[in-house]
């Protein structure tokens, strides 16, 4: 028998199970998805539960109840908690990126200009506490000289 390995269950078997692991013969290939497919029936059922309940708790707060409504509104209420919740982590995760993004680009120029003051012969402002942490590491202290510098 030849299956197709772009057929839904082929990929339902590699989210479930590793790639390398598909077996050779039917019967513990059919076996196998039977799992998978009640493994997502279950997750899917107790979404669909999760949801409800948890509208159904939000709505009796509101005095809503009537079976039908908190059943019905219930879920709808349950499904637009789920997609904040999944909206807000998004636009956090996003924002980490972004904000990580920008640390780099900062550090990435500031370490151009520091390669570029060093060209020019400027003088380098140095942090003391890496200095002091350098100079730690290598068990040699260097010697310091104060200078008073007039801004002209």
């Amino acid at each position: 028998m030849i299956i197709n390995s772009n057929s839904w269950h082929v990929k339902l078997h590699d989210r479930f199970y590793d790639r390398h692991s598909r077996p050779h013969s039917l019967c513990a290939y059919f076996w196998k998805m039977v799992w998978a497919c009640f493994a997502c029936a279950v997750v899917a059922g107790g979404t669909l539960f999760g949801l409800t309940v948890a509208g159904a708790s939000v709505l009796e707060h509101f005095f809503v109840l009537s079976t039908p409504v908190l059943l019905s509104l219930g879920f709808v209420l349950g499904l637009v908690a789920i997609a904040l919740i999944i909206a807000l982590s998004m636009g956090l995760a996003l924002g980490a990126m972004n904000l990580h993004a920008w640390y780099d680009a900062r550090i990435e120029e500031k370490e151009w200009e520091r390669i570029k003051a060093e060209r020019e012969g400027k003088e380098i402002k140095e942090n003391i506490v890496i200095q002091y942490i350098k100079a730690r590491k290598s068990k040699m202290c260097p010697v310091i000289h104060f200078e008073d510098k007039t801004n002209s």
